[in-house]
């Protein structure tokens, strides 16, 4: 599925051949599925390859991202200096790690109607119905 975002097949294995390369192929399939964009698409790739290459290098299990995880990644963008990874567009880095993590570990919201909705369909569903997304108390 890393071919529908990616066109060098040296780039496709160097994503394959890293820590998480079977778990990135599969967020890319969760991509694509979910109907992002090529563009968003890759940029959540990107961000999530990064933060596999971050958790590497400090014995992080990538399968047990907690959430100070992943403030401590989104700190760690202020001053990143990782060979071939970048920390401009910091907000879509962040909202990319988001995404991955939802993938992960299968966070899901549970709505009062029984239904489960991914981040994603959520964040659409607000929009749709013409709803803020941003929660009370963060406006106060």
């Amino acid at each position: 599925m890393l071919a529908e975002y990616f066109q060098s097949p040296i780039r496709i294995e160097e994503i394959r051949g890293c820590p998480a390369g079977r778990m990135l192929e599969e967020f890319a399939r969760e991509l694509h599925q979910a109907g992002y964009a090529q563009l968003t698409a890759r940029r959540h790739l990107r961000a999530a390859e990064h933060l596999v290459h971050w958790t590497g290098g400090r014995d992080i299990p990538v399968l047990a991202l907690e959430e100070r995880f992943i403030k401590e990644f989104s700190q760690h963008l202020n001053l990143c200096q990782c060979p071939g990874y970048g920390r401009s567009h910091r907000l879509e880095l962040e909202n990319g790690v988001r995404e991955y993590q939802v993938f992960e570990d299968g966070s899901r919201y549970d709505c009062e109607n029984g239904d489960t909705w991914t981040a994603q369909e959520w964040d659409e569903y607000q929009i749709e119905v013409g709803a803020d997304t941003q929660d009370e108390d963060e406006d106060a």
